[in-house]
């Protein structure tokens, strides 16, 4: 390791062309000496995982998406079997490029063992995945770059992390979001639409503006309709609170039935009650906000549904998820430039999804194989278990005296899996 402070070495490696002869062998491919072997067994075993995973997430999406009997008989196994495909050869290519960028420069280099053979593998991968679906992946990759680039950012010491920063990112965003929803054409048909009408109810104030104007409305029907509206934002809050309790509980049913004693334990685990009240609070706070505002403004309005939506933000308090806030952000800006787009404000970018796909997994990648500490724990763990633990067995040991990073940390020579457990 140098003795360069980590700021001015991070910078240093891409003035200076620091390099080194090793072989792809020695570097990448550990447990096997042929490239060939080592880019296959990948492939083979991301397909056998992707296999495992991808079927139940598919019948889920299909059976929301109330697919018809023919989807199943005539689609359903080709559409796991191309998604299973595309991460396969974005997996194994990336080890593929990785010998090939080094046979061609004859060297390793700091951006040539993973940031160039990242984007090239992830450019063949993204096209080989549906259309459809290329959005969504690369919507995701996107969030987890942003994550990973804070993280780095973090590290050097160039910022300093603001204390529940997503919980304010969730507030801005989510006050953003509930202003489109309430606009006329804010919000097009699709799914972030439907999941907010499905737990915010298609029920709202509408009506508060005419009772309190009109001063011949018999108080009883008053009385009725404020009724209605506490009835609805108190089962609407019920049910937002079930499903954050579900899904929190849903990854521990397996764990839980193979040691069946185990089950009260991840029945009535505090992050099951947390989540739930994540939810429920904010479904609860945006409709008790808005039809506030209503009743106050005598008029319902986007603004009522801005101020609602910041606020319900701060339900985050109960369950601080930084994957949640930042999937969300970046959702809405992919939605806000799109409205850009349409309105003639901004170009419009051609395959935008390859390319913000392809940088964001270029540098997962990247930052997998020289500073895993900066990549989301999930995807860390999940990265390893569809390829067989292989990124694990980098040699990040010569990496690290290479390039000056401390990309050993993780990986003492006596245990290569100590970061699966973090």
């Amino acid at each position: 390791m140098s003795d360069i402070p980590l700021s001015l070495e991070a910078i240093r490696q891409l003035l200076t062309p620091l390099s080194c002869t090793d072989t792809c062998y020695e570097i990448a491919h550990t447990w096997t000496p042929s490239c060939f072997e080592g880019c296959f067994s990948i492939f083979r075993s991301i397909m056998r995982e992707s296999l495992k995973i991808y079927p139940p997430l598919y019948l889920v999406a299909a059976i929301l998406r109330k697919e018809k009997f023919e989807y199943f008989t005539q689609r359903f196994f080709l559409d796991v079997l191309q998604s299973a495909l595309a991460i396969a050869v974005n997996g194994s290519f990336f080890v593929g490029w990785v010998c090939v960028v080094r046979k061609c420069l004859g060297k390793f280099y700091f951006l040539s063992m993973g940031l160039l053979p990242g984007f090239l593998a992830s450019v063949m991968g993204i096209n080989v995945e549906r259309k459809e679906r290329r959005g969504i992946l690369s919507l995701y990759m996107f969030n987890l770059a942003i994550e990973m680039i804070y993280n780095v950012l973090k590290k050097r010491g160039y910022i300093i992390p603001v204390p529940y920063g997503e919980v304010w990112i969730l507030c801005v965003t989510s006050a953003i979001m509930m202003y489109l929803y309430r606009s006329e054409d804010g919000l097009r048909r699709g799914a972030l639409k439907s999941l907010i009408r499905f737990f915010v109810g298609s029920q709202g104030p509408e009506n508060v503006k005419g009772i309190k104007n009109n001063q011949n409305v018999p108080p009883q029907i008053c009385n009725r309709i404020q009724y209605q509206l506490s009835l609805d934002c108190i089962k609407q809050s019920l049910k937002a609170f079930t499903v954050g309790f579900v899904l929190q509980l849903l990854p521990q049913l397996p764990k839980a039935f193979r040691t069946p004693s185990n089950f009260p334990q991840s029945l009535y685990s505090p992050d099951n009650f947390k989540c739930g009240l994540f939810l429920g609070s904010y479904v609860g706070i945006f409709k008790v906000v808005e039809y506030l505002l209503a009743v106050y403004r005598k008029r319902q309005d986007n603004l009522n549904a801005l101020i609602a939506g910041g606020l319900s933000g701060l339900s985050m308090m109960f369950y601080r998820s930084s994957t949640i806030a930042l999937y969300l952000a970046s959702k809405i800006g992919e939605i806000m430039y799109k409205r850009g787009v349409r309105q003639g404000i901004l170009p419009t970018i051609p395959h935008a999804t390859i390319w913000v796909y392809s940088i964001s997994t270029a540098l997962i990648f990247h930052s997998a194989s020289f500073e895993v500490d900066t990549v989301r724990p999930s995807y860390w763990k999940y990265l390893n278990q569809v390829t067989g633990k292989r990124f694990c067995e980098i040699n990040r040991q010569r990496l690290g005296d290479i390039f000056g990073l401390d990309s050993a940390k993780l990986f003492p020579p006596d245990d290569l899996y100590m970061s699966l457990r973090r």
